[in-house]
């Protein structure tokens, strides 16, 4: 993502808007470039003081530590859909393998007609 993609999208990061694959890699530009950073942190400082203000509460005053707070959670919640994804792959591949173990083990006609067409059909490929 380059600045000017990042910039765009720093307010739907405060409305929490960005598609997991968007907050990747807006995290990583936010991370690396100062100028967007200071861009987010103005905006987000703005954004939470109006939002205190409309609901008039009080709250963590402290923005900027809140900002690199919000930014670490969105970090840690991108790792934890990537563990979880992985984790269904891995599942979903044992289960498949399983499944296919169990077809061939009672020689279902099914599988083994199956299997010969796949057999033809790559032998007319090559």
């Amino acid at each position: 993502m380059n600045c000017d993609d990042t910039i765009k999208c720093i307010e739907r990061f405060v409305n929490h808007d960005l598609t997991s694959r968007e907050m990747e890699g807006f995290l990583d530009h936010v991370e690396e470039c100062s100028a967007c950073y200071e861009e987010l942190e103005i905006y987000y400082t703005v954004a939470v003081t109006m939002n205190y203000l409309e609901k008039n509460v009080d709250g963590n005053y402290n923005i900027p530590l809140r900002l690199k707070e919000h930014l670490s959670q969105e970090r840690q919640r991108l790792q934890r859909q990537k563990i979880f994804r992985y984790c269904i792959a891995v599942l979903l591949g044992i289960l498949g393998a399983c499944l296919i173990w169990f077809l061939f083990s009672m020689h279902i006609p099914v599988v083994q007609i199956f299997m010969q067409f796949g057999a033809q059909l790559f032998s007319v490929i090559e």
